[in-house]
């Protein structure tokens, strides 16, 4: 048994647990069979891609992040996992928030700046 695999079953069992769903509505949510869930779980079958993808849209989180823990992506080293969240979230709004989001953040980058600049300015 992968090393790999048991933290993943370890993690999705806590995520289920989280959640206080049973495995039978994490099945419902995923879109796959209870049976697969079970195989997974109890390590007769390891996650594959239809299962990770599934695994995500039930969490509703980023697949990339399912399939990082299943050991069948790795991660950029670059990206980090506030980074994946917030594309994640960013690709759910249609264009006008997305520029509405996008205002928001460089205002809120210039006010930091601002008084980052500010700070120094007053310790001189």
């Amino acid at each position: 048994m992968n090393m790999g695999i048991e933290e993943f079953v370890t993690w999705l069992g806590q995520e289920v647990q989280n959640r206080d769903w049973s495995y039978s509505e994490l099945a419902r949510r995923a879109g796959l069979s209870q049976s697969t869930i079970s195989k997974v779980m109890s390590y007769a079958a390891a996650p594959g891609l239809e299962f990770c993808t599934g695994i995500a849209r039930a969490f509703n989180i980023p697949a990339e992040s399912v399939l990082h823990r299943a050991g069948l992506l790795q991660a950029r080293p670059d990206i980090t996992p506030g980074l994946r969240e917030l594309n994640f979230l960013f690709d759910q709004l249609n264009k006008e928030e997305q520029e509405n989001i996008l205002r928001m953040i460089r205002g809120y980058v210039r006010e930091v700046r601002e008084t980052q600049v500010n700070h120094e300015t007053q310790k001189s």
